[in-house]
């Protein structure tokens, strides 16, 4: 992988390992970057290590060895309130589960954000209201203007409206870095269409990790990593019965 200049780093790894509990790792990355405001879509098969990379960016895992610099912060260094201060303010993250709170609305699921980070609620708007109309605008382009005029909680929600909501969430603040694994593997063709778009737009200063095994949808990216050219471990061993698939 070409050397990028450590000034213009959103993200750097170095010497990182990582295993569950066990000797034999599951992620081993010697060198990765990425640059800031740069677009990166990463691929590979279920059980390649990629969802671990992104919990390791995100800071909700700490490797046993090496490295993880977001912005300059090295992520190991800090305690867990801290990395949970660093997501809050400029963090935006789809995570397969979701992770939406099941008997809030599509609002206040989206504004969740802001009750964490003054400063990301201060990038929405400055009153409370600006911030919902924000939140809804976001989520009347993802196709849930309905959802959201009848007031519908997130348990009310098919799967690919699930996964929406919890886009809009990880954009509402115009956070400097998102990252979002299979965001769009519950969405049809027009909906996908009109995810991408709308993640683009609203995050074309900020630097994406986007985590996907549609490969059509790599064209809208600046560049495509694959987790096997970067990913040392010998999974053939790392693999468990209670950790294979996409877990990994």
């Amino acid at each position: 992988m070409p050397q990028i200049p450590s000034e213009t780093l959103a993200i750097k790894l170095n010497g990182v390992m990582f295993a569950f509990g066990g000797p034999q790792p599951v992620l081993e990355i010697e060198d990765m970057g990425v640059q800031a405001g740069e677009k990166v879509f990463v691929f590979g098969p279920s059980g390649s290590g990629k969802s671990t990379l992104l919990g390791l960016i995100a800071g909700v895992l700490v490797p046993e060895r090496g490295t993880v610099e977001v912005f300059g912060q090295s992520l190991k260094d800090v305690s867990a309130a801290e990395r949970d201060r660093l997501r809050a303010e400029k963090l935006g993250v789809i995570f397969q589960q979701f992770n939406l709170v099941p008997y809030l609305d599509l609002l206040e699921n989206v504004l969740l954000p802001c009750q964490f980070s003054p400063g990301r609620a201060a990038r929405v708007a400055e009153s409370v209201q600006g911030r919902r109309e924000k939140a809804t605008e976001l989520l009347n382009r993802l196709g849930l203007a309905r959802e959201v005029s009848a007031g519908r909680t997130a348990s009310q929600l098919s799967t690919g409206q699930q996964q929406r909501v919890a886009a809009a969430r990880a954009l509402i603040g115009a956070p400097s870095l998102i990252i979002a694994d299979e965001p769009t593997s519950a969405l049809d063709t027009d909906a996908r269409s009109v995810f991408i778009e709308t993640l683009l737009t609203e995050a074309k200063d900020a630097s994406v990790i986007f985590v996907s095994h549609d490969m059509s949808l790599s064209r809208h990216f600046d560049r495509k990593i694959s987790i096997a050219d970067v990913n040392r471990a010998d999974l053939s061993a790392a693999l468990a019965p209670a950790m294979t698939g996409e877990g990994l």
